[in-house]
């Protein structure tokens, strides 16, 4: 089956062609051709390609394409792993696993990218820059070095060019999705450009460093209470969009277990005291990273968890964070009805059309999940059911939420690398008997009641001015009304019927009164037998009538009966 192109103004010809070029490598020409990409191919095109490794699945496959597509492209299919209701399970595994970091630059590229920025000499800042980063992550690369004041810091850099190849990455997404919508519908991806907005509004903060300042500032006043979490400081003087100079940790990855072990750190106790950080500070502040892994934990000495990048980082509005406590909460006691109350408050558009069958579904996955293996992923499974429950019922969640949930399944993944055991469900009982209780607090409660009154406020305010429209709109003559009667038809047949039976009965009866009058009189009228010929003449027709008309009445009876009896 053939889809038409999407009517879209192609803006990098060139680029289309190179994709349909490797998808065509890959062993996707089956794909190029059905959704019209062929047609940006020069002419006469043939590909010299080695034929696709049969060693290699379609999924793997798939993920040797977005590779070749560069690191936004990567990005895009990372974003994507944490979207079950629109992809297939494989091809999730295989996203989940692709590494996004960018290519590693030196030092000379660093310190022009850094004096440019800043206006700063390097030499009149550090004392010492090394030679190499430790750490690529998103579009950055971080090298350690030390302040002339003498404090050890890791200077982030943006990849030189970096808005302009995501810029121009995101416009390749977008006119390919464009030109393949019709095609993506088809196989059950509903709505693929909002699914490219939230992707771009994901993306475009982190070529900013400074959005990544402010967001360490928010973690630091967030998480002061959270003993086991260190938030580096941010030197300020030094942020722009294209650097950023943070305080420098002395720690060793999370994935490293037998480094930290050797300090005399118990690895369980690690693995518990992350995920139990990263929970309760999700839940509690609102304030999370969006996508942690093994090389983005870090661990010190001291045992304390420290994060080496916050270049992907997002926050819970109050009500939101208060309905994913609910969450928590329901899902620890398997309540179902909270559960899915919950998830529908969370929701910003769609109607649930059974209720019933909504909750049931809910039902079904707290049920699975209270019997899960330990070796399966608890948070994963979680989010993922959540996710495909909300696309079959055609509810909206926020970029946010969706994020928030994946997060919880990255972290869990963290964890297991640290102490495969750690155990999540474990984790979530007391927290949600916690959070249960929480709710019954004075404050809570007070909270709660202040609401609802102010919603009421709201309501009575804005009553008032509605009801004055209405009243406006009826006063010029503007209201109209549509009304659709049901069953009408059948009440007129009914009144038709009584009309006709009561027009009888009246000719019945006057027929009788006008014959029993001619009787009576005395007049010279032609008699047989001694009766006026119009008195029996007129007996005859009154008695026909009532005869027709109690026949009428007999027979509509008994098939009114019948009608009902069937």
């Amino acid at each position: 089956m053939k889809f038409s192109v999407t009517n879209h103004k192609v803006r990098n010809l060139s680029r289309i062609s190179k994709v349909a070029n490797i998808l065509i490598q890959n062993g996707f020409e089956d794909f190029v051709v059905s959704t019209g990409l062929n047609r940006f191919l020069p002419d006469g095109y043939k590909s010299n390609a080695d034929k696709p490794s049969e060693s290699l699945n379609r999924w793997q496959r798939i993920r040797a394409a977005i590779e070749q597509l560069g690191p936004t492209m990567i990005k895009f299919a990372n974003y994507l792993s944490c979207r079950p209701d629109i992809l297939p399970q494989q091809l999730l595994t295989e996203f989940a696993s692709m590494q996004t970091g960018v290519e590693p630059f030196g030092k000379s590229v660093a310190i022009k990218i850094f004096e440019q920025a800043t206006k700063l000499s390097v030499d009149k800042v550090f004392s010492y820059f090394d030679n190499y980063s430790f750490f690529c992550e998103g579009y950055g690369c971080s090298f350690r070095a030390k302040l002339l004041t003498g404090e050890d810091v890791a200077v982030k850099v943006l990849m030189p060019n970096a808005k302009t190849v995501v810029l121009t990455d995101l416009t390749l997404i977008r006119d390919f999705v464009s030109l393949t919508e019709s095609y993506l519908i088809s196989i059950g991806i509903h709505r693929p450009l909002e699914i490219v907005d939230m992707f771009e509004d994901s993306i475009l903060p982190q070529l900013d460093f400074r959005n990544e300042a402010d967001m360490i500032r928010r973690f630091a006043m967030a998480y002061q209470k959270k003993s086991g979490l260190v938030v580096p400081q941010v030197f300020s003087r030094f942020t722009t969009e294209q650097t950023i100079v943070t305080e420098y940790f002395n720690a060793v990855d999370a994935a490293d277990s037998f480094e930290f072990t050797s300090w005399g750190i118990n690895r369980k106790s690690t693995a518990d005291n992350f995920l139990k950080i990263f929970v309760s500070g999700l839940l509690e502040t609102g304030v999370f990273h969006c996508s942690p892994s093994t090389s983005i934990v870090a661990v010190l000495p001291d045992g304390r968890i420290a994060l080496s990048d916050f270049s992907y980082t997002e926050m819970l509005t109050s009500e939101q964070r208060s309905y994913l406590c609910d969450v928590v909460a329901a899902l620890s006691t398997r309540n179902s009805r909270v559960l899915s109350e919950s998830l529908r408050k969370l929701a910003v558009g769609g109607e649930i059309d059974d209720y019933q069958i909504f909750r049931n579904e809910i039902q079904r996955l707290a049920d699975d999940l209270a019997y899960l293996a330990d070796d399966v992923f608890f948070m994963r499974q979680f989010s993922f059911g959540i996710s495909r429950i909300a696309y079959s019922q055609k509810l909206s969640l926020p970029r946010e939420v969706l994020e928030a949930f994946s997060a919880l399944a990255s972290a869990e993944s963290v964890a297991r690398e640290i102490y495969p055991k750690v155990s999540v469900p474990e984790l979530f009982k007391p927290y949600g008997t916690k959070l249960f209780l929480e709710k019954f607090t004075p404050d809570k409660v007070k909270s709660r009641v202040s609401q609802n009154l102010s919603q009421a406020a709201d309501l009575l305010e804005t009553s008032p001015l509605e009801l004055s429209v209405i009243l406006k709109k009826l006063r010029h003559g503007k209201l109209t009304a549509n009304h659709k009667v049901i069953g009408l038809g059948f009440l007129i047949k009914k009144l038709d019927t009584a009309v006709n039976k009561l027009v009888y009965a009246i000719i019945i009866a006057a027929l009788i009164i006008g014959s029993s009058m001619l009787m009576l009189s005395d007049s010279g009228i032609y008699k047989i037998l001694g009766f006026p010929l119009a008195s029996i003449i007129g007996y005859a027709l009154a008695l026909v009538l009532a005869i027709s008309l109690l026949t009428y009445t007999v027979r509509n009876r008994f098939s009114n009966k019948e009608n009902i009896d069937s």
